[in-house]
Parts: C-alpha cells; sequence; structure tokens
C-alpha cells in the first residue's frame, strides 16, 4: 500500500472529457475498486475517468471477512475529488434459479501454485444455439441435450505470470503479468498443464508415446504433427487439462439459455472486444485493440471471468459437427485437422462472443487473440 504523497492518477482509454477521482477507504485497506461494472485498479489510487455520473463498487477482503460498498460517484471535467468509501459487511447473494439439471457453482480453492479454481456441478443443459437466434452459425446446431458431470475450472484465463512460472518464457504479445498469456498453440498447452500438473505433485492427464512427461516429447511442433495429434487425454487424472467443448459452454452459460451469459445483447462495458459492432442491438462502446487484465469484468453466475472475450480459448475437441441426440460427458470429433476454441477475443465483434459460437485452429496455431483456461477433476 501506498503510503501519503505516494498516489499516483492511473489513466485508462477513454475519449471524451474526464476528471480525476481517488478513492480510498474506511476502514483504510487495500480494496478493488469497479467502475459501471468494469475493474479500475486497486485503493487507495487516483484514476482519470470520463466526467459524469458512475456508479462506483469497492470490494476488500479484511480480517478474512469480505468487504464491500457501492454507490454514485459524478466526476466533474478537469476536477480532482475524492470518494471515501465506507465498507461494510457483504450480504450474501440470493441464489438465483438457473434452467439446467444440477445446481450452482459450489466455491472456489486456490491450488498450491495459487491458481483460482471454481468447482462447477454437474449437470444437463441445452447445447448449441436456437435457429432463431441472431448470427447464428450452421454448426452451433442441432442442439441436443447433454450432461456434464462435476469438474473444476479457472476462474480466470491462464494469465503470463502463470505461464511464465511453468515455462521459463512469455510468447504472448501484448505483454503484463496479469494479463491472459496469448500466442500458445494447443500443443504448447499440452505442455504446460503436464508441467503444472507435475509441478503441484498431481498425475498428468496428457500423454505422447506412451509418456506423460513433456521433456521426453520433444520440441513442440509447429505445424502439424501426427505424433502429437494422437495425444492421449487420461480424463481420470487428477491432473490439468483442457476443458471438453461441452464443458466449456455448460460453464459460460453458467445456467442460461440466453445468447450470452448477460442476456441476448452485449457491449463492450461487460466484455473485451470491439465496441464498434456490439450485439442485439447493445449500445456501441470502447475498442480497446489489445488484451486487458484478466477479471477487469463482472463473471457470470458461477464467477466465472472472461468467458466472453479478451482472448479466445482453446478446447480439448477436434472441430466437427455436432450429433442430434442427447450425450454424456461428450469428447467431440475422434479426429480431424482443427481444433476447437471458444469464447471471442479482444478484436471480435460482438456476434463472436455468444456462448454457443464456435471456432477453430489448426493445433500448431498461435495469435494474439488465442489463450486457454484450465480445468481438473473435483
Amino acid at each position: 500500500m501506498r503510503g501519503a504523497g505516494e498516489s499516483i492518477a492511473r489513466s485508462i482509454t477513454l475519449e471524451g472529457r474526464t476528471g480525476t477521482l481517488a478513492v480510498e477507504t474506511e476502514p483504510s485497506t487495500e480494496a478493488e475498486v469497479w467502475l459501471d461494472g468494469k475493474k479500475l485498479g486497486t485503493a487507495p489510487d487516483m484514476f482519470t475517468v470520463l466526467a459524469g455520473d458512475h456508479e462506483l463498487r469497492v470490494v476488500a477482503t479484511l480480517n478474512g471477512q469480505k468487504l464491500e460498498s457501492t454507490r454514485k460517484v459524478t466526476v466533474t471535467e478537469g476536477k480532482e475529488q475524492t470518494a471515501v468509501v465506507a465498507l461494510k459487511a457483504a450480504v450474501p447473494a440470493a441464489t438465483a434459479t438457473v434452467p439446467v439439471s444440477g445446481s450452482q457453482a459450489t466455491g472456489v480453492v486456490t491450488t498450491s501454485t495459487g491458481i483460482k479454481m471454481v468447482s462447477i456441478p454437474g449437470g444437463t443443459f441445452t447445447m448449441g444455439s436456437p435457429a432463431g437466434e441472431a448470427d447464428r452459425g450452421s454448426d452451433e446446431g442441432p442442439q441436443h441435450q447433454v450432461t456434464v458431470s462435476a469438474f473444476r475450472m479457472g476462474q480466470y484465463e491462464v494469465t503470463q505470470s502463470q505461464w511464465q512460472a511453468v515455462m521459463g518464457s512469455n510468447p504472448s504479445s501484448f505483454k503484463g503479468g496479469s494479463l491472459p498469456v496469448e500466442k500458445v498453440s494447443w500443443y504448447d498447452v499440452l505442455v504446460y498443464c503436464n508441467k503444472l500438473s507435475m509441478q503441484e505433485g498431481l498425475t498428468p492427464c496428457y500423454s505422447i508415446n506412451g509418456s506423460s512427461d513433456p521433456s521426453r516429447w520433444g520440441a513442440v511442433p509447429t505445424s502439424s504433427d501426427a505424433t502429437w495429434n494422437k495425444a492421449d487425454c487420461n480424463f481420470s487424472a487428477n491432473g490439468y487439462r483442457l476443458p471438453t467443448e461441452a464443458e466449456w459452454e455448460y460453464a459460460c452459460r453458467a445456467g442460461t439459455s440466453t445468447a450470452t451469459a448477460y442476456g441476448n445483447s452485449l457491449d463492450s462495458t461487460q466484455a473485451n472486444f470491439n465496441g464498434e459492432y456490439p450485439y442485439g442491438g447493445a449500445k456501441k462502446g470502447p475498442y480497446l485493440q489489445k488484451t486487458t487484465v484478466a477479471g477487469s469484468y463482472k463473471p457470470n453466475a458461477w464467477g466465472l471471468y472472461d468467458m466472453h472475450g479478451n482472448v479466445w480459448e482453446w478446447c480439448h475437441d477436434w472441430y466437427g459437427a455436432y450429433s442430434s441426440g442427447s450425450q454424456r460427458d461428450p469428447l467431440g470429433a475422434s479426429s480431424g485437422g482443427y481444433r476447437v476454441y471458444r469464447g471471442g477475443g479482444w478484436f471480435s465483434d460482438g456476434q463472436y462472443l455468444r456462448s454457443a459460437i464456435r471456432n477453430n485452429s489448426s493445433p500448431y496455431g498461435r495469435g494474439s487473440y488465442l489463450g486457454f483456461r484450465l480445468v481438473c477433476r473435483p
């Protein structure tokens, strides 16, 4: 925490007239600062924000207790003003009714290496999009019932600091320890998952040529590789792996059946994407043209951040056509040339952030728009 006189104004990408808002808390403690649903940073600090009326939310944990407060603030152009926020004990949110056969997510577990994993309950949901959904792709159907077993999923996309701690390097285009790692291939992610599993004393999920030790796999291919394409995943192991496409969509929807986890429209104050092209009649918003700190926007109902936007996320499955019948824990096509990725990215138009949208790439593909998150057994 900074001492008196050490505060530095934080600036976010803005268009328009601005003022300066200093945020302090009572009692005095470090706290997350959110403005209009977007994370600004940590208090106490000063922030350059658009002039006008805003909703300010401050969240902290003190002596093991969660404290928070929400209030309206008005920022005057060219002026500096201070908001002293009185923190109060958080009131547990009411349990929502969800249109799936299953329960709400039950909690967050922090692993021995500091990764936060959300417990996702098993349940049944309708996978894919209805024929009448705006901007629907033909590969999003037919809709079908899928039952998913319980699992844990990373609360955030894997960050650059988490990647570098395991792999010793950072391939990302947009540098920053708290930004999601990107420019990682599906092949790269298998290595990371097994190395992290071994680091935590868990049983690795992936094996190539009968070995689960990545040091025996050789160099990561930069073109399609028949041996790596046959990588086997032991779903009974307790180590880390990529989510199946069904697990990913189930977790993204978090009990919803709308086009996104936030309803049938989406603007770029809700997720990081090209706000010039919002979805479902939403208003235009900022286009940041880069990734943002993992967890900068409000989570879905199950506490997962950035399931829409920021970076696309690799899934386990080969890309292929959907089955029309009911399924339990489907693993996708048995073979193929492309692996699935989901969720949309920082440069995507709003239609490509829908819960059912599907995309795919060669498993050796890398890009500044492509990252991932982890899953593991409950």
